[in-house]
C-alpha cells in the first residue's frame, strides 16, 4: 500500500524543515527515484513504482468513464501492466546493487531486497 499526498505550490513553499535532523532534502520527480537503482532505498523506489502504476490505472478507469475505444484502453492497459511488472522487478535485485551510506556518520551496509 502506498499513502500519497497532493501538495499545492503554497503548502510545498512552506515546509521548514529541521536542518539539526535533516542533513539533505529536496523535491524529485517520482520517475527519477523509481528508476535510480543506486540512490534511493529500495522501498522508497517500489513505493514511487507502485504510485506509477496507480497513475496509469487511474488513467485506464477515466479512458473507461469517458466511452474511449479499445485500442485506447489498450494502449492504457498495456502501460500500467508494464509499470507493475517494473515494481515487481525490483525485488529481484541482487544484495550489491544497493549500498547505504553516510559519509558524515561514517556507516556503510549493504540492504538485502527479498
Amino acid at each position: 500500500m502506498v499513502s500519497a499526498v497532493w501538495l499545492t505550490q503554497e503548502e510545498v513553499d512552506s515546509i521548514v524543515l529541521d536542518p539539526a535532523e535533516y542533513t539533505e532534502s529536496g523535491w524529485y520527480p517520482i520517475s527519477d527515484i523509481a528508476n535510480d537503482n543506486k540512490k534511493y532505498h529500495p522501498t522508497l523506489r517500489r513505493a514511487c513504482q507502485e504510485l506509477i502504476a496507480w497513475k496509469l490505472h487511474q488513467n485506464m478507469e477515466s479512458i473507461m468513464a469517458k466511452g474511449g475505444s479499445d485500442a485506447e484502453l489498450a494502449n492504457a492497459s498495456r502501460a500500467y501492466l508494464e509499470a507493475k511488472c517494473v515494481a515487481k522487478e525490483h525485488l529481484k535485485a541482487r544484495r550489491d546493487e544497493y549500498v547505504l551510506s553516510n559519509e558524515e556518520l561514517q556507516f556503510k551496509t549493504h540492504v538485502d531486497v527479498k
